[in-house]
């Protein structure tokens, strides 16, 4: 049995479903750090059942779902599945193949399958006991976990060997039998509780089971009884019951007689009641119209008497209103010459300021003429307007002469005039000066800002010029360092670098005699790959000489290439490709080197093609059938036989192209340095220009002052004259327009008189002819409203007769409702008296029958049922019935439950008493089997665990090279199978010692060798190893993997690796990569031995 594929989906990393297909021997899984390797081991160890998160490298279980990147959503569940094939039966199952699968989405729900069927945790556990197969077995070694095995209690380390021995499942049987024992103990401890309960419990029932028999038996006796009594009393009342409904309808039928009379008559009465309202209705109707039309003939006359009155008082005063209107239209014209005097002299004032706004400029301008100007345009404004809106639109103020004295204004002096224009010249003189120097400042601030500029950009570039120059020199120093220290060769090689001053046979390593390209370094470093760390020696001598040093001295291996003996081969294919699509050539001829070293330069690279990409290398390889080596620029390797190599080889040491920095550090360094003093000079340059321009620019700065404080005293000299000239008119603007404008409101109040007073008169004419016509329509109305008076006293002398006839007919109908109000009462008393007799028989049947059914629970049905005619009569049953129910009396309580409950406690006693013999039998059996599991287990472990000495011992001897290695139980604990198993190692050439003491790769090396004692002792079907020989050194890995070929008869490997040791003896490779960025991808490789090596 071997694992053949895991497919996985959605599980951490491997977003996309991936399908790994294993066969026999061993499997390689490589890839760089972070790339998901160690998932696929989480992912076997899940399937098969793992629920420990921590064993997961998790914090939930949830994290094993993959959860998205920046470019992919999280997915909603996880699914791996492993197939097993199971053609030689080494699982008891009737398949030749075993799929398991486990599938977990985010809603927390999980589920296992056997072959696409539902299945239990426990039914995978079962299936895997023994065979090494299982999260707690020694199939399946995680990332770290391989030190676990010596740093862990002695005690921990049983699982591994009871699985190797193979009493895991007897351990399990033993523990579920031990299980089976207790919960038997229990169930007979409470079976033999519940017996003695039952035992105290049954003779009580017995007697009140006796009791409630006896009951039954009065009680059966006593509802016979009562039913025949009832059936008796029932048939006396139901026939009154009838007597009594019988007459009850004739009485009924005789008022519903009388009630329909009685109905009929009130049905007259009311219509002769609503006549009789409705006669009284238009009577006092009439009366209030008759009332209403008096009325209206008496206001009327009053207002005709009232317009008349008023039309007389009108004449009187509309002479007054034609004298006061021509006095108010006198007063107007004198108002408006007033206004018209005043607006000339508002109009002289206003063109004396406007002069002086004019001539003293907007700096020396008064604080208020604006003010002043604005408020004469308003007062004319305003004064125009009341008397357009008085006299019309069409009427315009007179202009008229302006009197001497108010042209005496001081604003007409010639001699103000000039001194004004003279001082308001200078000031632009000063004022022209002044811009000018302002601009000169403004241009030489400028220059000074961009001098200032050009000086902080100098200062920056020199400071990243000189942190640049540092940092290259710091990395021309580095280099330096790990050349002369060659720094990243291994220990072997540094070795022999550091005899080569006295050795002068040692020419170098091929990483510093080679020329290689910028282009091509990728290319060449992985096409060589441990080969540039090969020393080239001048003889063969030479190469012997520093063999035998390292062996001398055991620092290690290395590898020597003495140039006489190289040799390279023709390759006619190389040749060939060279002229394919992407080829670029051989590596021999697009590398350089000295010419001595041309031997060297073909034997390394005579035989690799240089291609540019991926696809044109498989199209070539595809085309030459394999036979090429081919390399890309990314450094992807084709090696012949079709084995791809990628990704996970890239030298990150970068030796190739450790020659070419240098050179390329040194040219850059010595321009930066040649650039630095350039910038030097140009800001010592700089600096002094900056200098110059200050000092022109404070010179400027001193004038500008000196210029503002002339041109500031100049300016208030100026403005105080014109105030002194300018606040005489704005007194005299003050007195004119107040006036003016006191002229405008008695025009405006004497325009608003004569207009009311105008309509006052339209008005009292409009209201004397309105009066008029109300006079004629009130005169006709007094006409109307005398003829329906007359129409009104006749209408109501004909209903006061009709009145009169309704009250005659209304007083007959008295007497016959008196006498059929009372025949009505009568009925209704005796109807009344029938019903209550009816009720007291209908409320004794009710009353029997529910005494029957409270309390026998009997209906008159069943009462007939048990009607006996054979029984005394009425008299004798009422006694029987009394002497029954005082013996019932006599029993006192009874529990009518005892029967029943007697009888099923009865079962159950004896129900009980075979499961506690059952029990008994049970426990004995248990007992026997757990002494025989415990006798078997221990003989097993016994003998198998020596078997586990012997081969810990032999294994540990291959691995180490010598020395030994022991198992011994703990003295401490006599029971082999719970004692702790310790582990005692001795390297070659040490004293025996703690575990703790040793290295840590001695410490995996010694774990390692009890890994694979217990595989040899009992093999497991595949085992997956995750970085188990990490801490192990080159020599050792090679240990590893030899010995790791020799358990592939029986186990197959699958080895989660970085050493190039373990992957050059696996059989398969394959390669996991993160293309995607949290995402793993899957590369399978087929490698062959041979081609390895070569």
């Amino acid at each position: 049995m071997y694992l053949k594929s895991i497919e996985i989906q959605g599980f951490k990393s491997f977003a996309n479903k991936t399908e790994l297909d294993f066969s026999r021997g061993v499997t390689g899984i490589v890839g760089p750090n972070g790339s998901g390797k160690s998932n696929i081991s989480d992912a076997v160890r899940w399937v098969l059942g793992e629920q420990k998160i921590k064993q997961l490298r998790g914090a939930s279980m949830q994290d094993v779902i993959f959860s998205g990147t920046q470019k992919r959503k999280p997915q909603s569940y996880a699914y791996v599945s492993i197939t097993l094939d199971n053609a030689d039966h080494a699982l008891n199952l009737d398949y030749d193949e075993l799929t398991v699968t486990r599938r977990i989405y985010r809603s927390g729900e999980s589920e296992y399958l056997l072959n696409g069927t539902d299945c239990r945790l426990k039914d995978i556990n079962e299936l895997f006991y023994d065979t090494g197969i299982g999260k707690e077995g020694y199939s399946i070694i995680g990332q770290g976990q391989i030190d676990k095995i010596l740093s862990g209690r002695a005690e921990e380390r049983r699982a591994l060997f009871d699985e190797a021995v193979g009493i895991v499942k007897y351990k399990r049987r033993k523990d579920v039998a031990e299980r089976k024992l207790g919960e038997e103990q229990l169930n007979l401890q409470r079976v033999t509780d519940i017996l003695n309960e039952l035992g105290r419990q049954m003779e009580p029932l017995r007697k009140q089971s006796e009791q409630a028999k006896q009951y039954l038996s009065l009680r059966d006796q006593l509802i016979l009884y009562e039913a025949n009594l009832f059936l008796r009393e029932m048939d006396a009342a139901s026939k009154e019951l009838a007597d009594s409904s019988e007459n009850e309808e004739n009485v009924q039928a005789e008022l519903a007689s009388v009630r329909a009379e009685s109905e009929e008559l009130a049905k007259k009465y009311k219509e002769i009641e609503e006549k009789q309202r409705e006669l009284e209705e238009m009577l006092a109707k009439g009366r209030s119209e008759l009332s209403k039309s008096e009325l209206l003939k008496t206001e009327l006359l009053g207002q005709v008497e009232l317009l008349r009155e008023q039309m007389r008082s009108g004449e009187s005063e509309k002479s007054h209103f034609r004298e006061r209107i021509a006095a108010l239209k006198k007063e107007e014209f004198e108002r408006i010459a007033g206004i018209e005097d005043a607006v000339s002299v508002l109009l002289f004032i206003r063109k004396q300021i406007a002069f002086i706004r004019e001539s003293c400029g907007k700096e020396a301008e008064p604080e208020n003429i604006e003010l002043d100007l604005s408020l004469i345009d308003a007062s004319l404004k305003g004064a125009r307007s009341v008397v357009s809106s008085c006299m019309g639109a069409d009427y315009s103020l007179e202009e008229r002469p302006i009197r001497e004295a108010e042209k005496a204004l001081p604003g007409k002096s010639d001699a103000f005039l000039h001194k004004l224009e003279e001082k308001q010249r200078e000031l632009e003189e000063l004022t022209k000066r002044q811009e000018a120097l302002e601009a000169e400042r403004r241009e030489k601030r400028g220059e000074e800002a961009e001098l200032r500029r050009q000086f902080e950009e100098g200062q920056r570039l020199l400071q990243d010029k000189i942190r640049e120059r540092d940092r290259e020199k710091n990395q021309l120093e580095l280099l330096r360092n790990l050349a002369e220290r060659y720094e990243g060769y291994g220990h072997a090689v540094k070795s022999v670098m550091e005899k080569r001053k006295t050795c002068p046979g040692i020419l170098g390593v091929v990483s510093e005699l080679l020329d290689v390209p910028g282009q091509y370094e990728t290319a060449v470093e992985t096409a060589l790959a441990g080969a540039l760390q090969n020393i080239v020696t001048g003889d063969e001598a030479t190469a012997k000489e520093m063999v035998d040093y390292l062996k001398k001295n055991r620092l290690g291996r290395a590898t020597f290439l003495p140039l006489p003996n190289l040799r390279s081969r023709r390759d006619e294919n190389c040749l060939r490709a060279r002229e394919e699509k992407g080829a670029l050539g051989l590596g021999s001829e697009l590398v350089h080197s000295e010419e001595r070293y041309r031997g060297l330069l073909n034997y390394l690279l005579g035989r690799i093609l240089i291609v540019d990409r991926m696809e044109n290398a498989l199209s070539i390889a595809r085309k030459y059938h394999q036979s090429i080596r081919i390399v890309t620029l990314e450094g992807e390797l084709l090696n012949p036989g079709g084995a791809i190599s990628g990704g996970a080889y890239r030298n990150s040491s970068n030796l190739v192209g450790r020659r070419r920095e240098l050179s390329e550090l040194s040219e850059r360094l010595k321009q930066t340095e040649e650039e630095l003093s350039r910038l030097s000079e140009k800001r010592t340059h700089s600096q002094e220009e900056l200098r110059q321009s200050g000092e022109r620019l404070l010179r400027l700065e001193e004038e500008l002052r000196r210029l503002e404080l002339e041109r500031n005293t100049s300016s208030l000299g100026i403005a105080s004259e014109i105030n002194t000239e300018y606040s005489t008119l704005s007194a005299r603007t003050d007195l004119v327009t107040e006036n003016l404008n006191r002229l405008s409101d008695q025009l405006g109040r004497l325009f608003e008189e004569r207009a009311g007073i105008e309509d006052s008169e339209e008005s009292f004419g409009r209201k004397a002819r309105e009066r008029e016509e109300r006079i004629e329509e009130l005169c006709s109305l007094i006409e109307n409203t005398e003829k329906k008076k007359l129409l009104l006293e006749k209408e109501l002398s004909l209903s006061e007769q009709r009145k009169e006839e309704i009250l005659s007919e209304r007083s007959s109908f008295f007497g016959r409702k008196d006498a059929l109000s009372e025949r009505l009462l009568l009925m209704e008393k005796e109807a009344l008296r029938v019903q209550n007799k009816r009720e007291k028989q209908e409320q004794r049947i009710e009353s029997l029958t529910s005494y029957m059914l409270e309390e026998y629970d009997l209906s008159y049905q069943g009462a007939k049922e048990r009607y006996s005619p054979e029984l005394p009569d009425t008299k004798e049953l009422r006694a029987g019935v009394n002497r029954l129910k005082t013996g019932i009396r006599a029993l006192g309580s009874v529990n009518l439950d005892a029967i029943e409950q007697y009888k099923e406690i009865s079962e159950r006693h004896s129900f009980l008493d075979r499961q506690y013999q059952d029990l008994v039998s049970s426990e004995e059996s248990l007992t026997k089997i757990i002494r025989d599991l415990d006798s078997g287990m221990r003989r097993q472990f016994r003998e198998n665990f020596s078997k586990i000495q012997l081969k810990f011992d032999e294994v540990f001897r291959v691995l180490f090279g010598g020395g030994q290695g022991k198992l011994s139980l703990d003295p401490e604990d006599p029971d082999v199978l719970t004692a702790g198993i310790n582990v005692i190692a001795e390297p070659p050439g040490k004293k025996l010692q703690n575990m703790m003491q040793l290295s840590g790769g001695e410490k995996a090396l010694t774990a390692i060798s009890l890994l694979f004692a217990l595989q040899s002792l009992k093999p497991s079907p595949f085992c997956l190893l995750d970085e188990i020989e990490a801490a192990l050194d080159d020599s050792n890995v090679i240990r590893f993997a030899e010995y790791l070929n020799r358990l592939t008869d029986k186990t197959q490997f699958i080895v989660i690796t970085h050493r190039r040791g373990t992957m050059e003896r696996a059989d398969r490779l394959f390669g996991i990569t993160m293309q995607e960025k949290g995402v793993s991808t899957l590369v399978s490789v087929d490698l062959v031995q041979d081609q390895l090596e070569e």
